[in-house]
């Protein structure tokens, strides 16, 4: 596996200490409320010292809030990060934030700001040929594009990353090689669940099928709570076009995969996933002929929305409910 040069260093308690509180989030093992407690306390101990380690630490924090559609608080935490960041001449990191950055814009539906960042840490990730950067800007970007209705667009910059994706990236000198290969999977499992999403739209089923079982199988595997919950709702997509499909050991009810992808999501208080899951599921109901459930299943994705703010997302869903009249 190639190693990047290193770059000034993150004090190694801090790196530990907060990677096991966002590991310990992503799988349904703490609350946000301890982990902030955690983090607040963690900025508390380390006052004005080494610039990296509190842009770790806002960088972290940054990430389980934009997880839950905290989408504004999220921003300013990965923009204080950058700034610390910047400070302490983590170039890899600022780009890393940039990028974050350009994702939740994306979330927020503002993709004028989104394709900015992501177009500031793409050029960036270039200058320092950054690989695994690349690809995460790629993919992002890609997306974006899915969210603006560029299918075929997207598909092939989305093809290209499975490519990249496909062996190791060199990796940082500092990085542990383990948590580095289970990055790797993890823009697998981005990669695949929005190939999926790409190939239901058209109803093009054995494709669908094929990339919703891979982000699946490694999503399970690595056992992260969110990628499940992204998975089991590719699983749903998938398997909604293929309800003739038989295979050992798979369930084929799409339900099944839409309610575990929501309480894939409820562990974690991910809400606008949730509402995500509900509107993909909206949409499946309809297209199985079950009106009724339907209706349901886009009000509650409606209320969500509207609650978090996310008036197109809102909008879509809605959309969707016209066809029930």
């Amino acid at each position: 596996m190639t190693t990047l040069p290193p770059e000034p260093s993150i004090s190694p308690h801090i790196q530990t200490e907060t990677a096991a509180l966002i590991s310990a989030w992503e799988e349904g093992q703490t609350t946000y409320e301890v982990a902030m407690a955690r983090f607040e306390a963690l900025v508390a101990e380390i006052a004005d010292e080494n610039p990296n380690d509190h842009g770790l630490i806002e960088y972290r924090w940054a990430m389980i809030d934009g997880y839950r559609g905290s989408y504004e608080a999220s921003i300013q935490h990965f923009e204080r990060a950058r700034d610390f960041f910047v400070t302490g001449g983590m170039r890899r990191r600022v780009i890393a934030c940039h990028l974050n950055i350009g994702e939740t814009y994306r979330l927020k539906g503002n993709f004028t700001r989104a394709r900015q960042y992501f177009r500031i840490g793409y050029e960036a990730a270039l200058e320092l040929g950054h690989r695994e950067m690349q690809v995460t800007c790629r993919i992002n970007e890609s997306q974006m594009l899915i969210s603006l209705g560029y299918m075929e667009q997207a598909e092939g910059t989305l093809l290209e990353c499975y490519t990249l994706a496909s062996e190791p990236f060199p990796i940082d000198a500092d990085r542990d090689p383990e948590r580095a290969e289970r990055g790797r999977l993890s823009h697998v499992v981005d990669i695949t669940k929005s190939l999926t999403t790409i190939y239901a739209s058209r109803r093009q089923a054995d494709e669908a099928w094929r990339y919703a079982r891979e982000a699946n199988l490694i999503a399970h595997t690595l056992h992260v709570t969110l990628l499940m919950g992204f998975a089991d709702r590719s699983m749903g997509e998938a398997v909604s076009l293929n309800p003739d499909r038989r295979e050992d050991g798979v369930n084929l009810d799409p339900d099944f995969y839409f309610q575990q992808s929501i309480q894939h999501f409820k562990e974690v208080n991910a809400e606008a996933e949730i509402a995500r899951t509900l509107l993909v599921q909206g949409r499946s109901l309809i297209g199985r002929g079950k009106r009724t459930q339907a209706g349901r299943k886009l009000n509650q994705a409606i209320a969500i929305f509207s609650g978090l703010n996310l008036i197109d997302e809102a909008s879509r869903a809605a959309e969707e409910q016209l066809k029930l009249l």
